[in-house]
């Protein structure tokens, strides 16, 4: 970042057709530059509101959390969720009792691989209990251990 030198010819381009002419380094290509700060770059988030493509989230260039659910544009991006929809997030969003197991609900996006993890010392470790490879359900379930038991789950997810 910021490696190369000043460019002192005001009709020099980049690949994209941008100007690239001041007295700033520059390299020659577009830097990472995330406006609002959520890890996103700026140029992913186009604020039309809606999602085009991967590349393209429809979020709010100015805003860390355009939906205002409590999950930054860029963990919806990892997560596979629609950062424009504040109920489309990745959340736990029940707990079944099953005689004496029960089994959990999540919803989240169907094209990460998701992983269910389990702790049995209040968050210090997490053990892998399943793995879901894409395409998965936005909606899914797992059976898990005893009704009431002392254990934790998280769901965390991956994009390839």
């Amino acid at each position: 970042i910021n490696a190369g030198g000043a460019v002192d010819d005001p009709a020099l381009r980049d690949m994209d057709g941008e100007l690239r002419y001041g007295a700033v380094s520059d390299i020659g290509c577009d830097e990472f530059f995330d406006e609002d700060g959520d890890q996103l770059p700026s140029y992913m988030e186009n604020g039309s509101g809606h999602i085009a493509s991967d590349y393209a989230m429809g979020s709010n260039p100015l805003n860390p959390d355009t939906d205002g659910d409590g999950f930054r544009d860029n963990d919806e991006w990892w997560a596979d969720t629609d950062p424009n929809q504040s109920g489309s997030c990745l959340r736990f969003s029940q707990i079944a009792n099953e005689g004496p197991a029960m089994r959990l609900y999540w919803q989240g996006g169907a094209r990460v691989i998701q992983y269910l993890e389990a702790s049995y010392d209040e968050g210090r470790e997490w053990l892998l209990v399943t793995t879901l490879y894409p395409p998965t359900a936005t909606v899914t379930n797992f059976p898990v251990g005893e009704f009431g038991s002392n254990v934790l789950y998280r769901i965390r997810t991956w994009r390839e």
